[in-house]
């Protein structure tokens, strides 16, 4: 259901209409797919019941403050040590323009709300991840998960030129999609981290993509020149891999997931305790 509503607004959006990427195309694609297939797909499998607890998660806030300090400040902290150690030198780096801290708020709430993260997550996370946690494991369930998420993305690199910073030819693009599939199935592991200690809060998972959207402005905002700022297109995908790694080395491969069961119940029943969490 999502990759056909999406695929199919995509196609008219930005293929037939021509519609720029940052407006009413780039905004409908992830509502129209992963949220709307979210919703329709938790009430034909768990009732109102289940409708009620996915809104709930929305706004599940009460979590350990270090989670949001991890969510907000920890992916750009790791991709600003990447790009400095890749380009070798502090020389690129510079203080931020006046009142670039408001327009990285700016940014980040626009990107939240319209640039992809309320839109998707409900699917991705809200819907999707539990059951494949609950049928493959944590790690593959994981991995299957963030492989649909970058391949629903194909239609934007055929149809928007120089997204994400392919180029014009169609070999050049698909090595450029091949190697953001693989940074976004990787990516996907730290997400199911981060989802299954904060009680399947889609909250955190939110920030969490806002904040991965918009750390290219991080390293426009901290660095001079164009050497660094391409570093971030070299580095990111790496390091997503890397991270990964350290995840899944450090949980065996379980990702939190034995703490989410033990909160939460098994996904997908009506148990009192799924209610608790939900509620809280």
């Amino acid at each position: 259901m999502t990759f056909t509503l999406s695929w199919c607004w995509m196609g008219l959006a930005f293929g037939v209409l021509r519609l720029p990427m940052m407006g009413v195309g780039g905004i409908l694609g992830p509502l129209i797919g992963p949220c709307l297939s979210a919703f329709v797909m938790t009430a034909v499998t768990q009732g109102r019941a289940g409708v009620l607890r996915l809104l709930r998660r929305f706004v599940l806030w009460r979590v350990s403050p270090l989670w949001y300090v991890a969510v907000l400040l920890g992916w750009p902290l790791l991709v600003v040590a990447a790009v400095l150690a890749h380009v070798g030198t502090l020389d690129v780096v510079g203080a931020p323009a006046l009142g670039f801290g408001l327009t990285y708020l700016g940014a980040f709430a626009h990107i939240l709300v319209l640039g992809g993260p309320l839109g998707e997550e409900p699917g991705w996370r809200g819907f999707a991840l539990p059951g494949l946690q609950e049928r493959l494991g944590p790690l593959l369930g994981s991995l299957l998960l963030g492989a649909l998420h970058a391949v629903w993305h194909l239609p934007v690199f055929l149809l928007v030129p120089g997204y994400n910073g392919s180029p014009p030819d169609l070999v050049g693009m698909l090595a450029v999609f091949a190697w953001f599939t693989a940074g976004v199935t990787a990516g996907a592991v730290t997400f199911t981290w981060l989802f299954n200690n904060t009680r399947g809060s889609l909250l955190i998972a939110m920030l969490h993509h806002a904040t991965a959207n918009c750390v290219g402005l991080v390293v426009q905002g901290f660095f001079a020149g164009a050497d660094a700022r391409d570093a971030l297109g070299q580095v990111r995908t790496p390091l997503q891999i890397a991270l990964a790694l350290v995840v899944i080395a450090a949980t065996r491969g379980r990702l939190g997931y034995g703490r989410h069961r033990r909160e939460i119940g098994a996904p997908g029943t009506d148990d009192r305790r799924s209610e608790g969490y939900a509620a809280r």
